[in-house]
């Protein structure tokens, strides 16, 4: 027990933003730390809901998610690797913003939402640390919003994102206070990361200046300060940002806004669709058509047939490898594993295998049961340990 608790207290050392906690404050809040082990393809963090704990990789390699609002597809951010915080910026902004995907089987210190809060309310530096520091699916997010605003398409927001993470600085206007000359940096563009205000929304540019009226806050709020010069040139007929020069008087406080999370939306869908059809292009469409629904995407089946009925004319033959990209063209990111049948269980559905000569989709796995829609034949259920009997490959696409 003495050598574990050296061990984790040596691996926190220089973790961020723990490594800004005095040492009796770190050994007390390790105390509260509990081991999760996480599925390769199992979801560590949604963007749907606020995450519920604090996640630390020790061990295994997950995929940071962003969502791009110009056509709402996946990118791959980052791979995180042991040593990485999941969870913390969206407490910070109050705002759900994190898909983290677990790229290998993962390990994770987990720590309570609750301990964590408490934390940051008892320690200035830990708080400081940050408050003072902008994750990468924050600029993401934030600089999508503002190429959204530009109706910028050709923008590569990824790369943008990751070169203008490393220069991004954060600024926090405290509640309350007068506001004259807060932004000091006038070569940055500001954009709202936090508010509680319909005035400021999550994603707006914001300008102030040494001329502006007394601005009071009801709330803090996180700005995201990001050099102009790495932003492509604003055309000539977008309006500018809004300064507050233009309004007179006091801002009205705004009333609390109630939302519907987006994990209601999803459940919604239909829970596990299923298209029939027979021969290996037609059943191929059917799984991707199937996947498109689960995921509400949209499907552009004449594009999609002209790439399948090519690909067969030619090799007369569908691989997993070639159903991959197919998946990665409808905006689905997708993972090529081989694995035990004994181990199909531990896979986070849907995942899409070779079926006999051609293809299904796993959408429900435990230890005793499988749930597979098979274009020829249906929604079947399997017991996972006669799975072997049917199982080759394994193609995990997610969104």
């Amino acid at each position: 027990m003495t050598n574990t608790t050296i061990d984790i207290k040596e691996f926190f050392a220089d973790v961020f933003p723990f490594k800004h906690l005095p040492e009796n404050v770190l050994e007390n809040l390790l105390t509260k730390v509990q081991f999760l082990r996480y599925r390769m393809g199992q979801a560590i963090v949604t963007r749907e809901v606020m995450p519920q704990h604090i996640s630390i990789i020790y061990s295994g390699q997950a995929r940071l998610l962003g969502f791009d609002p110009r056509t709402e597809k996946p990118d791959t951010l980052k791979l995180l690797q042991p040593r990485e915080v999941v969870g913390w910026v969206s407490h910070v902004r109050g705002v759900a913003c994190e898909t983290v995907i677990a790229s290998t089987e993962v390990i994770c210190f987990s720590l309570a939402i609750a301990d964590f809060l408490s934390v940051i309310k008892r320690e200035s530096a830990f708080a400081k640390a940050l408050h003072q520091n902008a994750a990468l699916v924050e600029v993401y997010e934030l600089l999508g919003e503002e190429l959204t605003r530009r109706a910028d398409g050709k923008t590569d927001l990824v790369r943008l994102s990751r070169t203008a993470w490393e220069a991004a600085i954060v600024l926090t206007l405290p509640a309350a206070k007068d506001m004259r000359s807060p932004l000091y940096k006038g070569d940055y563009l500001w954009l709202v990361s936090s508010s509680s205000q319909a005035e400021f929304p999550v994603g707006s540019s914001l300008e102030l200046n040494g001329t502006n009226p007394k601005l009071y806050l009801n709330a803090n709020m996180r700005l995201v300060g990001l050099p102009k010069s790495l932003l492509p040139a604003l055309p000539e007929s977008l309006p500018t940002p809004t300064t507050v020069d233009s309004w007179l008087g006091e801002i009205p406080y705004a009333p609390e806004i109630a939302t519907t999370p987006e994990s209601a939306k999803q459940s919604k869908r239909a829970k596990y669709p299923y298209i029939r059809a027979r021969g290996p292009v037609d059943a191929s469409l059917a799984c991707f058509q199937m996947l498109s629904q689960y995921y509400n995407m949209p499907f552009r089946r004449d594009m999609l047939r002209r790439v399948v009925t090519k690909q067969y004319e030619r090799t007369s033959s569908l691989s997993l490898q070639f159903c991959a990209a197919v998946a990665e063209l409808m905006g689905l990111t997708t993972q090529i594993v081989k694995i035990p049948a004994s181990t199909v269980s531990r896979l986070q559905p849907p995942v899409m295998i070779s079926w006999q000569d051609s293809f299904a989709i796993i959408y429900k796995t435990s230890n005793q049961e499988l749930l597979i829609a098979v274009p020829e034949m249906g929604l079947v259920r399997r017991k996972s340990r006669d799975f072997d009997k049917d199982f080759t490959n394994l193609s995990q696409g997610k969104s």
